[in-house]
């Protein structure tokens, strides 16, 4: 296969979306907006949030727990442990003691964290007590001693917001974003009535939908990255002098913005781009791929909901299945892919 090949099909297509007002207003105008209007939502509720009431911490009432030898654990389900001098990574810890100890990726509920290190994870109806935590660690209805307790109230508050609703719109918008771009590949190209020389290049027909995939995936990922330095920028000017450091961007958000987002938009260009050879008509084409499409972002959006955690290793996880299934439905439209019935049977 040769890219240079896909590439003058690519360009041809930039060509024709730069004259198409209709297409650079879909591609341009929700992502340049949310870029700006987040940061603002997402600062409001610290600069609103008023000051400490003096809640109480949380009954835990831990009962008896079994203790747990010093080491590292990973991908382990703890409960009602006592955690001394142990890393715990990619874990949840129930009902739990832990001191002296360093956690990563991990959900912590209904537990008593005491000179404990949380370097990323979710941390719920607990308490901390001269522990440390970064900006991605997730804080819910957890109460906090002796380390800047101010500070992870407004953690609580940021934390989640940060994360999960910033990032899962990022990955809806690169699926959402090329829809029009892809679904009009094959189908527009009959309206601009170049159909027949296209299909008779000398291109194979993987180069030939290299090409398409290209042709939106390119303009799709260099508009979401503007809009993701100018939400991570703006962000961090109006967040950073409550938090005392800037929050974004962080390991969780690298990964969803320059891995899964990438992977999941050239999975939605590929459904599109599947459909757009199979129907003769441009709108017909937009709406399958709108419908088609949906799947994935429920999917995605329960992370954003809170049923799993939005950590590295998840999302690693869910890059793992993406690059597969954009390998799969690659080759499914290249074995599908038929030149002479586009051209006999569309009219």
């Amino acid at each position: 296969m040769r890219l240079a090949q896909a590439w003058i099909v690519s360009r041809k297509d930039f060509a024709e979306f730069r004259a198409n007002k209709q297409i650079l207003l879909t591609l341009t105008l929700m992502p340049i907006l949310m870029s700006v209007v987040m940061p603002l939502l997402l600062s409001l509720p610290l600069v609103l949030l008023p000051p400490g009431d003096g809640e109480l911490p949380p009954d835990l009432n831990l009962g008896a727990l079994q203790p747990l030898a010093p080491g590292t654990y990973s991908g382990q389900a703890l409960v009602n442990r006592t955690i001394v001098g142990a890393r715990v990574e990619n874990s949840t810890v129930t009902g739990s003691f832990a001191s002296d100890s360093t956690f990563s990726d991990v959900v912590v509920v209904h537990s008593l964290l005491v000179n404990v290190t949380v370097e990323s994870g979710l941390v719920r109806d607990s308490v901390l007590e001269n522990s440390t935590f970064g900006a991605s660690v997730v804080l819910v209805d957890s109460y906090v001693l002796g380390a800047d307790p101010e500070r992870a109230r407004l953690l609580e508050v940021f934390g989640a917001l940060a994360v999960n609703i910033p990032l899962l719109f990022f990955v809806i918008m690169s699926v959402a974003v090329p829809t029009t771009l892809a679904a009009y590949s094959f189908v527009g190209e009959k309206t601009n009535r170049s159909l027949e020389p296209l299909l008779a290049a000398p291109l194979s027909d993987g180069e030939l939908l290299l090409g398409k995939y290209l042709s939106a995936f390119v303009p799709t990922m260099v508009v979401l990255l503007a809009s993701w330095a100018t939400f991570t920028a703006l962000a961090d000017v109006l967040v950073m002098p409550r938090l005392g450091q800037p929050p974004l961007p962080n390991a969780t958000w690298l990964l969803g913005v320059l891995v899964v987002m990438p992977l999941f938009s050239f999975l939605g260009i590929s459904l599109n781009v599947l459909i757009s050879t199979k129907v003769s008509d441009v709108r017909t084409a937009q709406q399958y791929g709108a419908l088609i499409v949906m799947p994935l972002i429920f999917l995605f959006s329960l992370g954003g909901s809170g049923v799993f955690l939005l950590s590295p290793s998840t999302l690693l996880q869910i890059a793992g299945v993406l690059g597969v299934a954009d390998l799969g439905v690659f080759l499914l439209t290249l074995k599908v892919f038929r030149r002479e019935e586009i051209l006999t049977k569309w009219k």
